[in-house]
């Protein structure tokens, strides 16, 4: 059995290190899986990059596509790039990455934005038996967001989308939207089989004009129990200069300036924390961009790249914040029981399945920023009820999401695939 995992990239970004966990632990069960990918950050000599031919001429080519497929060069902004959420089912280089393509059985997508370009999936037809997508977002069956923000549009035609400020009803979502779903009807009956990691997005699948129909199993992500483990909270602390007597909130987004993650509302509910709980509080902020100045509140800001260091942030706080307004499966929420730290959060997307309210942390009800302040005072003002989390949190993710349940999963997927 050959897999090949096709990603944008082989370990940055959550749908990106969800692929290359899964690529790592096929290895290690013995299955013959490689990586295809844009951008490669790793060593890995399993990882293949594809190399883009950077001549004049394709440069000049790339610009005239991409101003012809958008129909409207004010959907661009000044650095050429289309607005944060926003990706065209399109690629700047057209048919090439599937030349590079190496020997396989199977095919298995993850996050392919900005480098698999949609009309090369018949194509592959030849090249692959199946294909396997696994779903980060919504952005393979809408017109181009990743997340819809309830908008719905994807359950028919897209058009006048809101992420694009569009008012037009034949704007680039729509015709976007038009092209997905001529092609994967035009596909050969049972080649492509989705996973869905939520049950969320197994629903607005289900609902969708592009992917409506189509095979979907659900598959959550798995977690490596022993790389993301407990660590000595004195230790962690010390590691990034914090105080002892302080308590420790943890908040995590590859942006921090994300509005999907919701940055403003943490900001707003750790505000509410600061007026009712006179205990001196740190928040460590990880991820790149700006994040919001909190008063009377600590804020250490940095971006870890390494798991074994992040272990130490995850262990050094007394609870992990989520407040993402749409999220599939963030791997954050994992990682952060996995090391014992429970968590707090809106009750959305995948988050549910993964958090039990009361047992390993508590959920609000979405923007309710006083429901969640009262949750993260719960929290680090019991020091009691913060080890029954902890221990629950750690025993939730070894029985329910280690890394060895789902690449099993995905081994008896590939099976029935193949066979």
């Amino acid at each position: 059995m050959r897999i090949l995992h096709i990603s944008s990239a082989d370990n940055k970004g959550g749908g990106a290190r969800s692929a290359y966990r899964l690529h790592r632990s096929l290895i290690e069960q013995g299955i013959e899986s490689r990586m295809y990918v844009k951008n490669k950050f790793t060593n890995d000599e399993s990882v293949i990059k594809f190399v883009a031919e950077n001549s004049l001429k394709n440069r000049f080519l790339f610009s005239l596509r991409r101003r012809w497929e958008t129909g409207n060069v004010g959907y661009f902004t000044v650095n050429n790039s289309l607005h944060i959420g926003f990706a065209p089912p399109t690629s700047p280089f057209g048919l090439a990455p599937l030349s590079q393509i190496p020997e396989t059985d199977l095919v298995n997508f993850h996050w392919i934005a900005g480098f698999w370009d949609f009309r090369l999936l018949p194509f592959l037809a030849s090249k692959s038996k199946a294909i396997v997508w696994r779903l980060s977002d919504m952005n393979p069956f809408t017109g181009g967001c990743f997340v819809d923000n309830d908008c719905n549009r994807f359950t028919k035609s897209c058009g006048r989308c809101p992420c694009l400020h569009s008012k037009k009803k034949n704007d680039l979502s729509r015709r976007s939207l038009s092209l997905k779903k001529h092609i994967i009807k035009a596909l050969p009956k049972g080649f492509i089989h989705l996973v869905a990691q939520s049950r969320w997005i197994q629903e607005k699948i289900q609902s969708s004009a592009v992917f409506g129909g189509l095979p979907v199993t659900r598959i959550p992500n798995g977690i490596n129990t022993q790389q993301f483990r407990p660590r000595n909270t004195r230790e962690a602390r010390a590691e990034f200069g914090i105080q002892e007597d302080h308590s420790v909130i943890l908040f995590v987004a590859q942006s921090l300036s994300n509005p999907v993650k919701g940055s403003s509302f943490f900001a707003e509910a750790i505000g509410r924390v600061v007026e009712n709980f006179k205990s001196p509080i740190t928040v460590v902020a990880l991820g790149q961009d700006d994040f919001p100045i909190i008063e009377d509140v600590c804020i250490i800001k940095m971006n870890i790249e390494d798991d074994e260091k992040l272990t130490l942030a995850y262990s050094a706080a007394d609870v992990f914040v989520i407040t993402s307004l749409q999220d599939n499966f963030p791997n954050t929420v994992l990682e952060s029981m996995a090391c014992g730290t429970p968590v707090v959060g809106f009750a959305v997307g995948g988050i549910p399945d993964m958090v039990i309210d009361g047992e390993t942390g508590f959920l609000a009800p979405v923007k309710d920023t006083g429901a969640l302040a009262q949750k993260i005072i719960e929290i680090i003002s019991n020091k009691n009820l913060r080890s029954h989390l902890s221990d629950k949190c750690r025993e939730h993710i070894t029985m329910k999401f280690s890394l060895e349940m789902q690449t099993k999963s995905y081994i008896t997927l590939y099976d029935e695939l193949l066979a």
